[in-house]
C-alpha cells in the first residue's frame, strides 16, 4: 500500500473551527464532517489555470474562469473556458445539493456544437474534459460526500508545530464505488484549516491509481484558500495541475451565471 504524505487541509463544522488537540477523540466520521463544513465564503470568483502533461511531457495549457456561490439549500459552480480557442467557450455547471435525498445536477455545454449536455449522477466518476480529476472531484473540491464513504481515522502526528490527521475510506457500496471509479482512498488533513494536503486513491480492484497533492493553502478573506492542486495518474503517467488566482470572495453572483440554459445562450459572466 502507498504510504501516506501529507497536502490536504480542511474546515470545521464550527464558523471558527480549532484544530483538535492530542486528547480528543477522533473519528474517521468527525473528521470528514469537518472537512465537509470547511467555510468557503457565500460567493467566490476565480481564475483557474490548468497545465495537463502526459508521460512523455507533451503540456496543454487552459484557463478559466470559475464561480461558485452558496444558493439557499444547494451549492452552485460553473466553470467556463476562455483559453486556448480549441476550448473557448465550453463551460460546467454544478448545482449540488445538500439533501443527500435530492440528485445533484451537472450539465457539460460544448461550444463547438453549442449543445448542453446534462451528465448523470452515475457518470461523476468520468474524467473531466482530459483532465486528470473526475466530474466529482471538480464538483467536491476537496472533501468527501459522508454517504459516499465509510471512514476511518488512522492517525495523527505534528511535524513544523503543527497538526495532521490521517484518515481513510472505502466506498459505501458498490454501486458508489462503480460511480466514484475508487476502491479506497487514504488522506492527510491538516487540522488547522480541515483542509487535505495530500490524497491517494486506489481503484476498484485496489491498485494504486492516483495521487493529489495541496500546495500553497493561504487565508483569503479569513478563508482557507488553495493555490495549487496538482494529481498524477499512477497507472497512465499522465498529470494535472490546477492554479487558481485572482481569487474574489466579495463577487456578486446572479441566477444567469449558474443557469443551465445560460450556458448556450452566453448570459451570465
Amino acid at each position: 500500500m502507498i504510504s501516506f504524505k501529507h497536502t490536504f487541509v480542511l474546515a470545521g463544522l464550527l464558523a471558527s473551527p480549532s484544530p483538535a488537540s492530542a486528547s480528543d477523540t477522533l473519528t474517521g466520521d468527525m473528521i470528514a464532517d469537518h472537512m465537509q463544513a470547511r467555510a468557503e465564503g457565500q460567493a467566490v470568483e476565480r481564475t483557474l489555470h490548468m497545465t495537463l502533461a502526459d508521460k512523455k511531457g507533451r503540456i496543454r495549457e487552459r484557463t478559466a474562469t470559475v464561480l461558485r456561490r452558496q444558493n439557499g439549500d444547494q451549492k452552485e459552480t460553473v466553470i467556463r473556458f476562455t483559453e486556448p480557442r480549441s476550448v473557448k467557450g465550453m463551460a460546467f455547471l454544478t448545482h449540488d445539493r445538500v439533501d443527500p435525498a435530492l440528485e445533484d445536477e451537472q450539465w457539460l455545454y460544448l461550444a463547438a456544437v453549442r449543445k448542453v449536455r446534462r451528465i448523470p449522477a452515475s457518470d461523476r466518476g468520468d474524467y473531466f474534459l482530459g483532465t486528470d480529476f473526475t466530474y466529482n472531484d471538480v464538483k467536491e473540491e476537496l472533501k468527501f460526500e459522508p454517504q459516499d464513504y465509510i471512514f476511518k481515522f488512522e492517525s495523527s502526528y505534528m511535524e513544523a508545530g503543527k497538526q495532521f490527521h490521517r484518515i481513510s475510506g472505502t466506498p459505501s457500496s458498490d454501486t458508489t464505488a462503480k460511480e466514484l471509479g475508487y476502491g479506497a482512498f487514504k488522506a492527510v488533513v491538516a487540522a488547522e484549516s480541515w483542509m487535505p494536503v495530500d490524497i491517494e486513491f486506489f481503484d476498484i480492484g485496489g491498485k494504486p491509481l492516483k495521487h493529489i497533492t495541496v500546495q500553497d493553502v493561504r487565508l483569503v478573506d479569513g478563508i482557507w484558500s488553495p493555490r495549487k492542486i496538482g494529481v498524477t495518474n499512477l497507472q497512465t503517467g499522465h498529470s494535472t495541475q490546477f492554479t487558481y488566482s485572482d481569487i474574489d470572495y466579495s463577487v456578486t453572483l446572479t441566477d444567469a451565471d449558474f443557469s443551465a440554459s445560460g450556458l448556450k445562450s452566453g448570459r451570465g459572466r
